[in-house]
């Protein structure tokens, strides 16, 4: 046999055995890591049936918040919709100075006070599997439309595990 017929059979009985693998069993908060994007604490709450809650939290150059309504299609695959903000905290305290002393001055002119950072609309798609019962791995990509202060495109990927507490 040649190494792509053996690299399909791997491919297939790899699917066979994610299909397989044990039903979420665990209900409640899970909490964990995700690496990509963004790279962080990973949280997920299942609202019960097939949704869920699920958001991460990163610091880097920015501090990075994201939240998403999750819609499990199966076992393994979901979607969603959600958003995030991305805050430069170093400039958000420059522009809170700059906007207190304004005040304190009386100018009465706002020169755009406190900014809310980067605004994204985010559509993850992903797979998950339970390892056991209460530790989930998972991967995605995501199409992210940024909003604010500019409007672009662009796709990101994350992997990352969470245990339920």
């Amino acid at each position: 046999m040649n190494i792509i017929t053996n690299k399909l059979h791997l491919l297939l009985l790899l699917t066979v055995f994610l299909i397989l693998l044990p039903e979420n069993k665990a209900h409640g908060i899970g909490l964990g890591i995700v690496l990509g994007g963004p790279t962080g604490i990973s949280l997920k709450n299942h609202a019960g049936g097939r949704t869920a809650i699920d958001g991460a939290i990163a610091l880097s150059k920015k501090l990075t918040l994201q939240a998403q309504y999750i819609i499990h299609h199966s076992r393994l695959v979901y979607y969603g919709i959600g958003g995030r903000i991305k805050l430069d905290l170093a400039q958000e305290e420059k522009n809170f100075t700059k906007y207190t002393l304004l005040a304190a001055q009386g100018d009465g002119e706002d020169e755009g006070g406190l900014g809310l950072g980067d605004v994204y609309a985010r559509a993850p798609i992903g797979a998950r599997v339970f390892v056991e019962r209460s530790i989930e791995l998972f991967g995605e990509g995501a199409l992210l439309m940024k909003l604010s202060p500019s409007t672009s495109f662009s796709i990101e990927v994350a992997i990352g595990a969470r245990v339920y507490l």
